[in-house]
């Protein structure tokens, strides 16, 4: 019982941080281009256009995938996994889901150019 509550409860501190954040970053974006909030790289920084495409977009991937590590929650409490074995492939997923975010915003903006 305590395991299925630990790996729930990790699920969940994986992804609250990734949904407030996008949640954030959904409703209040930065209205200018700064190097402090937001998505900032070369590419989304180069225009306002690309800014704000850049804040949106990657604000709903986060929301996604934040709601995604809900999901595994629940799945947590009936699938038995070992506890070490859980917290690799949460870190694994989370680096995943950031690279997948980078990748896939990047190509928006390239569409944009």
């Amino acid at each position: 019982m305590i395991l299925e509550n630990t790996q729930f409860l990790l699920s969940v501190l994986f992804g609250l941080p990734l949904l407030i954040a996008g949640i954030i970053q959904y409703f209040f974006p930065p209205k200018e281009i700064n190097s402090l909030y937001g998505y900032r790289t070369k590419r989304s920084m180069k225009n306002n256009h690309n800014w704000k495409i850049a804040q949106i977009y990657s604000a709903k991937l986060l929301i996604v995938f934040g709601l995604s590590y809900s999901i595994i929650a629940f799945i947590s409490l009936v699938i038995k996994i070992e506890l070490m074995v859980f917290e690799i492939f949460l870190l694994l997923l989370l680096i995943v889901h950031c690279g997948v975010i980078f990748v896939l915003v990047e190509k928006r903006l390239r569409k944009f150019m």
